[in-house]
């Protein structure tokens, strides 16, 4: 059986039409990574998993920790490697919104009550919170570049809170990286 296509909820908006500047001080951009796992259990202690909270493993699988017992895998997962541990796949579930650039960090804190200082949300660091009233999971990739793993249903909303919010500091619409995350 044929996989099917993953198109992005943010594609109605026509977003690819806007891709502007690389270098605006904020850019937001989008992607619709390869697949996603949500795995709960014990999986095999040789699995590059991350142990402790709101850290993150791996290159691909990229792996988060969400809780004690349960990680969201993004990428190749061999699921044949996972064990015993339960794996559900989200991949349809969800989308990737990228804020980037100088002033991402201040226009996430306007949506945001995390605590977005690099000693309290290093690189490489995930956080699970509220943004704009939007449940999403947020991996700092860089000092200022951000992923938010978001519902599908919420993505349209939380972009346009996103962009409404940028546009004080002025922001472009970055374009899209096929390999999973929004070209820096």
């Amino acid at each position: 059986m044929a996989e099917a296509t993953r198109l992005s909820p943010l594609a109605r908006l026509g977003l690819a039409a806007r891709i502007g500047e690389t270098d605006a001080p904020l850019r937001l951009g989008w992607a619709t990574p390869a697949a996603m796992l949500v795995v709960r259990g014990d999986p095999p202690a040789d699995l590059d998993l991350p142990r402790d909270p709101n850290t993150v493993a791996g290159d691909n699988p990229r792996a988060f920790w969400l809780g004690p017992d349960e990680w969201l895998l993004v990428g190749d997962v061999d699921r044949a490697a996972l064990g015993d541990a339960v794996a559900v796949d989200v991949s349809h579930a969800r989308t990737v919104i990228t804020v980037a650039g100088d002033d991402a960090v201040d226009l996430l804190a306007k949506a945001c009550g995390l605590d977005f200082d690099e000693s309290a949300f290093p690189v490489d660091g995930c956080a699970q919170s509220k943004v704009a009233l939007t449940s999403a999971l947020l991996h700092r990739t860089d000092t200022d570049r951000f992923e938010l793993y978001v519902g599908r249903s919420y993505a349209v909303y939380l972009w346009q809170w996103l962009a409404d919010a940028a546009a004080e500091f002025g922001y472009a619409v970055a374009g899209l990286d096929q390999s999973g995350g929004s070209s820096r």
